[in-house]
């Protein structure tokens, strides 16, 4: 979950931050070298929120007449018939030409269609389905620690690695998560922290179970 990310980091820093060394960049290990950069994770929380979403989507399927078969099967559960074509281009209507069997996901012709290679074009909705979809908020919180060996030096050290921060936004959108600086401090003349937020969403779904109608009858017993 947070390895991507703090990996992206390291990515980026490493790539344009050429004034530290490549392997004095690091994640979680403290060091001695000048100049480096360490990436702290001082943890994170989490935050659920639970919604319901529906989802349906159209399909189109095509079949080849034979002169004598009147029934065909869709892959699919459809919720509705959006066009019927036989041959390609000429629509048929129902009820007229052709009924549905939901139950059985079947076109029922009334005159078998001619005989043709995917002259029989059905166009149909999928049965919506409801999805309840959690999405897990994590917020993390981040020190880059950044060290140098004179005070002008790490001013400048500082000023480079928050504007590369800043300017990397699309790379960390392309993973679903932001980085950002929200303050700063020094800790001597040759050392400083940046405070960095990061955020990411997790989405977790599953099909709601489809309430069936059920009758009750009521026996007699004598």
């Amino acid at each position: 979950m947070l390895y991507e990310l703090e990996e992206k980091v390291l990515e980026i820093l490493r790539r344009e931050v050429k004034e530290v060394h490549e392997e004095n960049i690091m994640a979680g290990f403290e060091t001695q070298a000048r100049p480096s950069i360490l990436l702290k994770n001082l943890g994170f929380k989490v935050d659920k929120s639970n919604i319901v979403e529906e989802e349906g989507e159209p399909l189109t399927e095509t079949f080849d007449g034979d002169g004598e078969r009147r029934d065909f099967v869709l892959k699919e559960e459809p919720s509705s018939i959006i066009s019927v074509e036989h041959p390609s281009g000429k629509r048929v209507e129902e009820k007229q030409d052709y009924v549905v069997d939901y139950m059985k996901k079947t076109i029922m012709f009334r005159t078998p269609p001619s005989k043709g290679s995917e002259n029989v074009i059905i166009k149909y909705s999928t049965r919506t389905k409801r999805l309840e979809v959690t999405r897990l908020k994590v917020e993390a919180k981040y020190h880059l620690i950044i060290s140098s060996d004179s005070r002008r030096n790490l001013d400048l050290l500082m000023e480079k690695v928050m504007k590369t921060v800043y300017q990397s936004e699309k790379s960390f959108e392309e993973i679903g998560a932001t980085f950002k600086p929200v303050y700063g401090k020094k800790l001597n003349e040759n050392q400083a922290i940046l405070s960095c937020l990061a955020e990411l969403e997790l989405k977790l779904t599953r099909v709601v179970p489809t309430i069936e109608r059920i009758e009750i009858r009521e026996s007699r017993v004598d």
